[in-house]
């Protein structure tokens, strides 16, 4: 079976599964949308590396862009195991505009049943503008990736925020947001591709779930 092929399967069923969501979808608190992101890492001498990360959060419901997102940043390999980074973003949602920058480390736990594990940590320092109270973040994502084929891999991971500081903005709440993905990784020409599923459970005075397709493109 061809690479054609193989990613045009994974997108099809990728999308019964994203299109039967939205369809069972009927809640005031629940909401669909669409993510596009670009990553990119640029090995440098030394092991080091500059990471550059655009991302395009789309919203369904209301036929808008729900956030827009930049990174950029320099990694340090430790070893085969361990990377370390520190990364600045910027982040637009409506007309807040947020300042983060970000400790990061990376950590690879080997291979379980053939599936390769890996870790990643996040300290956000978010500053928000026109606003006096700035707030930290913990992020921390576990990552599990199987290859079904010699050109598709499963991906799924999880990804639980949480707050370290109490602020208005924020919410004055500890459990910030946790996000599931499942899909797949697929070479694409000279860049890998993910698409899947994420869903996004946000904690508020009514708890908020996003139905969310995502393509992300890494190159």
């Amino acid at each position: 079976m061809d690479r054609y092929t193989l990613t045009m399967k994974a997108i099809f069923w990728i999308l019964i599964l994203f299109s039967t969501t939205i369809f069972a979808a009927t809640s005031d608190n629940t909401r669909n949308g669409t993510w596009l992101g670009f990553f990119h890492k640029k090995q440098l001498p030394q092991d080091y590396a500059l990471w550059t990360e655009a991302q395009f959060r789309y919203l369904l419901d209301s036929s808008g862009m729900q956030q827009t997102l930049y990174r950029i940043g320099a990694l340090k390999k430790i070893n085969d195991s361990h990377e370390v980074g520190l990364i600045y973003g910027f982040v637009q949602t409506g007309i807040m505009k947020e300042h983060r920058p970000t400790l990061q480390h990376v950590q690879q736990y080997g291979e379980l049943s053939g599936m390769k594990l890996s870790g990643r940590t996040r300290l956000e320092f978010r500053m928000l503008e026109d606003s006096p109270d700035d707030a930290m973040r913990f992020r921390y994502q576990l990552r599990m990736q199987r290859k079904l084929t010699q050109n598709l891999d499963l991906v799924v991971w999880d990804e639980p925020f949480i707050n370290l500081t109490k602020d208005d903005w924020t919410g004055n709440r500890t459990v910030e947001r946790n996000r599931f993905f499942i899909g797949t990784k697929i070479p694409f020409w000279d860049m890998n591709a993910e698409i899947g599923y994420m869903n996004q459970f946000v904690p508020r005075v009514k708890d908020i779930t996003e139905h969310i397709l995502t393509l992300y493109l890494f190159y």
